[in-house]
């Protein structure tokens, strides 16, 4: 996967380069299309799920209990690295109901750190994360890269409106990742069983929207 991830990455650095330097501009809608059809699909292999019998279930009733009786001071490293390494979790109760509502409700009573943001945006958006079994045909890794996604808008929201911890270089990191991410997806399920939502479709939707109110990335025209 790696050998393949950073092909199609050069390519994608090399078009947004051309088109900075107003080189490349009508051509690039089928310049895109040829660079996801080189994406090849590989053999499936075995997804790595979370271990929800390890705790995970506990820290979201404590945390929870917490932030409704007001005792919720601040959170360890620890516990948001434990909640990150479960969104991938094919359980929507932990996944959906559990984490993500969880962050939301964190973030907006601002009791994460700039470091623990930006120690988010980083895992959200690394390569084992993101691409995770990207080339393979459908699969369980969907819940991880797609909330990955979903939980970095909310992050990205986060800090345009309140935490201000995003610099420029992590900014573009996001967007070069994001940009990649979009063109290899191709798992456009819904609402899968016992499993919930995948929603990787949408969730992009979600990101995008955010990224285009970032005043760094808003392309403005004059008249």
């Amino acid at each position: 996967m790696d050998d393949q991830i950073d092909t199609l990455r050069h390519q994608l650095q090399t078009y947004k380069d051309e088109v900075n330097a107003g080189k490349l501009y009508q051509s690039l809608g089928p310049k895109l299309e040829d660079l996801i059809k080189e994406a090849k699909i590989v053999p499936p292999t075995p997804v790595q799920l979370p271990n929800d019998d390890d705790g995970i279930r506990p820290l979201l009733l404590q945390l929870n209990d917490q932030i409704q009786n007001e005792t919720l001071t601040e959170l360890r490293d620890q516990d948001v690295i434990s909640l990150l390494h479960h969104i991938g979790s094919p359980d929507p109760k932990i996944r959906d109901k559990g984490i993500y509502f969880l962050f939301n409700d964190l973030i907006q009573q601002h009791l994460l750190t700039n470091s623990q943001m930006t120690m988010m945006v980083r895992y959200l958006s690394s390569d084992s994360v993101l691409f995770s079994h990207i080339f393979e045909p459908e699969n369980e890794a969907v819940y991880q890269r797609s909330f990955a996604v979903l939980l970095l808008s909310v992050v990205i929201y986060a800090d345009r409106v309140a935490y201000h911890f995003l610099d420029e270089d992590l900014e573009a990191q996001v967007v070069d990742q994001f940009a990649l991410y979009i063109l290899l997806e191709r798992d456009t399920r819904g609402f899968i069983g016992q499993q919930g939502w995948a929603h990787a479709y949408t969730h992009i939707g979600n990101l995008l929207d955010e990224l285009s109110e970032r005043p760094r990335l808003t392309r403005r025209i004059s008249y």
